[in-house]
């Protein structure tokens, strides 16, 4: 008995039957699985698709960096436009949120995944 895991669809086999989680949050793997830029998650049977306008990749950089380049990369969107962030400072969960309340953009959502940090912001 063993398992097989598929990183791009976040699906395991396990014993012959399928088992759904979340899929891996990366844009630029998925993109070609679902047609654009944007990260996937699978809850059962229900899939939800971040489509984001922006993507800032500011791994390897710590506080108060991640969020510096985010408020940058915003600046240059319209209202109602996406932008998503990966980040490897666990600060900036904290930073995020704050942000956003702050701010008025919206945090549509944030995951940690194998010690990357995932967010997606709406600007107002």
């Amino acid at each position: 008995m063993g398992f097989d895991v598929v990183t791009y669809s976040g699906s395991f086999n396990l014993a012959g039957q399928d088992l759904i989680t979340r899929a891996l949050p990366r844009t630029d793997i998925l993109a070609s699985f679902v047609g654009g830029s944007g990260a996937v998650e699978n809850c059962g049977s229900r899939a939800m698709q971040i489509e984001s306008d922006q993507d800032v990749d500011a791994c390897g950089l710590t506080c108060p960096l991640p969020l510096l380049k985010a408020k940058q990369a915003l600046n240059k969107l319209q209202a109602g436009q996406v932008l998503s962030v990966v980040c490897t400072d666990s600060g900036s969960v904290k930073d995020f949120q704050v942000f956003s309340e702050r701010s008025g953009h919206q945090l549509l959502d944030s995951r940690e995944d194998a010690g990357k940090y995932y967010y997606w912001l709406k600007k107002s």
